[in-house]
């Protein structure tokens, strides 16, 4: 199973990011647990950069400045 859906609308509320690409992520999850030959589950995520910070940067939701 191959997972590659995912919202990239930058604009969207958060509420509905959570719900589209983590819960919906953990959706495809339990389906797969019901599957009794599958041997596989990808995931292919998105990427948010912080690109204006330097260093080790968190994986954390950051105010914009």
């Amino acid at each position: 199973m191959i997972n590659s859906a995912a919202s990239v609308d930058f604009n969207a509320k958060l509420i509905d990011a959570i719900n589209i690409n983590v819960l919906g992520t953990l959706k495809m999850f339990e389906l797969c647990l019901e599957c009794k030959n599958l041997e596989n589950f990808i995931h292919v995520s998105t990427t948010y950069v912080n690109c204006d910070r330097r260093g080790y940067i968190e994986e954390d939701i950051y105010d914009p400045d």
